[in-house]
């Protein structure tokens, strides 16, 4: 076999004990990620710190677009109700 899995193919684990060893199915879904070196770890804590302050800005930024939407939309409220009663 040149090594490719086939999307249906069973997956199995080997359990090995003294005297032997029995083969099991690896549960559905996808493979489990590999655990991370300590180094592997420690950059990815690094990144989330980098990342962090820039969530904080998104939402600040995101609080800010939502209050002007707001403000827009009710002075686009009054204008309308404006022109309906200066209308008649």
């Amino acid at each position: 076999m040149d090594g490719s899995r086939r999307p249906g193919a069973q997956r199995w684990r080997s359990i090995r004990y003294i005297g032997g060893s029995y083969r099991i199915p690896l549960p559905p879904g996808p493979p489990p990620k590999p655990k991370l070196s300590k180094a592997q770890h420690e950059e990815e804590e690094r990144a989330e710190a980098r990342a962090a302050p820039a969530a904080k800005r998104l939402a600040g930024l995101l609080s800010v677009g939502v209050t002007v939407m707001g403000l827009a939309l009710a002075a686009v409220v009054v204008m309308a109700v404006l022109a309906l009663i200066g209308h008649h």
